[in-house]
C-alpha cells in the first residue's frame, strides 16, 4: 500500500490507516465481502440515498426491458431525483437474470 499518490503531499490513508476506495461492500455472517457499487454512484435525493444499481437490476428484469440507466436529475423538491431510461423490448422477450 502506498502512502501518498504519485506527486502528491497528501496521505491517501486515514488516521487508522484506512485508504478509502469509494467502493460500497456487504460483509455477511459467514464473513463473505460482497462489493455492491461504489459510493460515488448513489443518488441523494430528499436526505436518503438511492443505489441505482439496484433499480437498474429490478426493471432490467423485466422482459420488455432490454437495457435500462438510472441517473439523478436536478429536481426542485427533492434536490437530486433519481430517473431513468430504457430500451426494449428485448429480441424474443427473454427475462434477463438479475
Amino acid at each position: 500500500m502506498v502512502k501518498t499518490y504519485f506527486g502528491a503531499s497528501k496521505p491517501v490513508v486515514d488516521a487508522d490507516g484506512w485508504f478509502d476506495t469509494g467502493d460500497l461492500a456487504l460483509l455477511d455472517d459467514a464473513g463473505n465481502l460482497t462489493l455492491a457499487g461504489r459510493s460515488k454512484d448513489l443518488i441523494k435525493s430528499g436526505g436518503e440515498w438511492i443505489n441505482p444499481v439496484e433499480i437498474e437490476e429490478i426493471i432490467g428484469a423485466l422482459p420488455a426491458v432490454g437495457l435500462v440507466a438510472v441517473i439523478g436529475r436536478a429536481d426542485p423538491k427533492w434536490g437530486t431525483a433519481a430517473d431513468g431510461d430504457r430500451t426494449g423490448p428485448r429480441p424474443g422477450g427473454q427475462r434477463r437474470k438479475p
